[in-house]
């Protein structure tokens, strides 16, 4: 559904204008028409949609009204020829009822603002806005360097003392350092190579670290179970001392067993 507006004055045969054709709301040329089928007044559809959603009715408050498309209305539109809305700005195109909307977001005489218009303030013609913004201090340009967005008048201070100096490389995804830009000398294929190179080196290391690590666990491990060797050589011994009859041998024992486990806890 179109949105544009068709004012009358710029109707080129104004014996077409009748007042069935203007909106009953904004008094323009019918876009998208409908009907209320109470009192038979014409809408541009747009118009009529938003004051039903505030108000609930239709503008002229009939009871019980419907609202219809008025295919007949758009055909009788569809004869009418206009000039562009930008004339006094020099488009000298003759538009058909059809042809209006799309060439208004083209016309070349369209008034449009600059990218930085909340600072620099400027409107121009649409054939005239690449050569402003060209050249228009406070439009956003990439840095060379780490390519940050920086307004025109501030950049080369930025280069000069503010950047970093890296930027991410697009194609490889790579650093891309101050030096290489400035002797454009960054090649993705080399700095591929380089980072797989740097990985596999790092790689070796944390294998060698682990098998290290390995290594003293299993250490630890064979010492541990050697005390345990010991332990249970320990409890034999108790044991058998514990089932002898000779009260004063069997205290001398378990005095020397109990010693060589304090002896071992100690270690």
């Amino acid at each position: 559904m179109t949105k544009i507006s068709l004012n009358s004055s710029n109707l080129i045969t104004k014996d077409q204008l009748k007042e069935e054709y203007l909106c009953g709301l904004c008094n323009a040329i019918l876009v998208d028409p409908v009907e209320c089928s109470a009192c038979k007044i014409r809408f541009h559809h747009k118009c009529l949609e938003k004051f039903v959603l505030e108000i609930g009715t239709c503008p002229m408050q009939c009871k019980k009204s419907k609202f219809l498309n008025v295919k007949k209305v758009e055909k009788k539109l569809q004869k009418m020829q206009f000039k562009c809305r930008n004339h006094q700005m020099g488009c000298n195109d003759i538009l058909d009822y059809n042809d209006v909307a799309e060439h208004d977001t083209q016309c070349l005489f369209q008034p449009v603002k600059c990218q930085a218009y909340k600072y620099c303030k400027t409107k121009c013609v649409r054939q005239e806005i690449e050569r402003h913004e060209a050249v228009c201090a406070y439009i956003a340009v990439p840095c060379i360097y780490c390519h940050r967005q920086i307004q025109r008048m501030n950049v080369l201070v930025h280069e000069q003392s503010e950047c970093t100096g890296t930027h991410t490389c697009l194609k490889c995804g790579l650093t891309v350092q101050k030096q290489e830009t400035l002797k454009n000398s960054h090649n993705c294929f080399s700095a591929l190579a380089g980072y797989l190179s740097n990985m596999l080196d790092s790689k070796d290391q944390i294998i060698e670290l682990f098998k290290e690590e390995i290594q003293r666990k299993n250490l630890l491990i064979a010492d541990l179970m050697e005390k345990q060797d010991q332990l249970e050589g320990r409890l034999v011994k108790m044991e058998a001392v514990l089932m002898f009859d000779d009260k004063e041998f069997e205290e001398k024992q378990m005095e020397d067993v109990l010693a060589e486990v304090a002896t071992m806890s100690e270690s």
